[in-house]
């Protein structure tokens, strides 16, 4: 601690009260600052995300879409908006090419996109709006793939099965860890209630990017149906083993 000529007179004259609060002030202006505690710069180094927030980005689903088989082979679906209850997609396995065709729901009904499925080899080629989209395929305990949406430039998007004992209940997100869409299924009675929730932002502005949620979801569905279809030894086709592997899954 220096100390001038100065403050050597005005510390003479002063009472020894005065005097002890000039040497305290002097100290803890002097004080040297305490280091941060471990961790503390890779904490502010995690605090926020390189990337800027998106709009889609929340935690509460914003819309609700409902799915379901129209027919006892469930090789035909359609999905409705859960408000308004109005058909917005119509799905139609073909066996034979191994394919799913997606068209709108409204009349007349435009196709959107094709579905071709692999028997040997572990993906997905989609066809949507003259553009492609490949789903690379892994299953170990859980079912997962990712994509990069034609709607999202720059960004990756993941299907994943929520957990391994819930595989028909899947959640997309971000590169960022950030919730996209959620797919839900409750089973009973032999019925299943297929639920597509969307998390707020921009489904609602962007039409494609809706389409690729619901193209891709519907894709990853009949994906782990066949899976759990496969291994109970039921045909794919049948009704009481697409019910069978949902309930198994959920």
């Amino acid at each position: 601690m220096d100390i001038k000529v100065d403050d050597i007179a005005s510390v003479c004259t002063m009472d020894s009260k005065t005097e002890k609060q000039y040497y305290e002030n002097v100290d803890g202006n002097n004080e040297q600052q305490l280091p941060p505690y471990p961790g503390y710069e890779d904490q502010n180094k995690h605090s926020f995300s390189k990337y800027p927030p998106q709009p889609y980005h929340t935690q509460a689903p914003s819309r609700t879409l409902r799915f379901k088989p129209t027919n006892i082979m469930h090789s035909a679906w359609e999905v409705t908006d859960e408000g308004a209850g109005n058909v917005l997609y119509k799905a139609k396995l073909k066996s034979l090419k191994n394919q799913m065709i997606i068209k709108t729901g409204s009349s007349p009904e435009t196709e959107i996109a094709t579905v071709k499925f692999h028997s040997f080899r572990p993906k997905i080629d989609i066809s949507i709006q003259g553009q492609e989209i490949t789903l690379p395929l892994k299953t170990k305990l859980q079912h997962k793939t990712t994509f990069n949406p034609l709607a999202l430039q720059g960004t990756t998007l993941t299907w994943k099965s929520s957990s391994h004992l819930k595989t028909l209940d899947l959640d997309c997100f971000d590169e960022n860890s950030m919730p996209v869409a959620k797919i839900s299924v409750s089973t009973w009675a032999f019925k299943s209630d297929y639920r597509f929730e969307f998390y707020e932002g921009n489904t609602d502005n962007s039409p494609l990017l809706m389409d690729e949620l619901v193209v891709t979801g519907l894709a990853m569905i009949h994906y782990v149906l066949n899976i759990y279809a496969a291994t109970t030894g039921a045909a794919v086709a049948g009704a009481s083993s697409a019910s069978a592997a949902a309930a198994a899954a959920s």
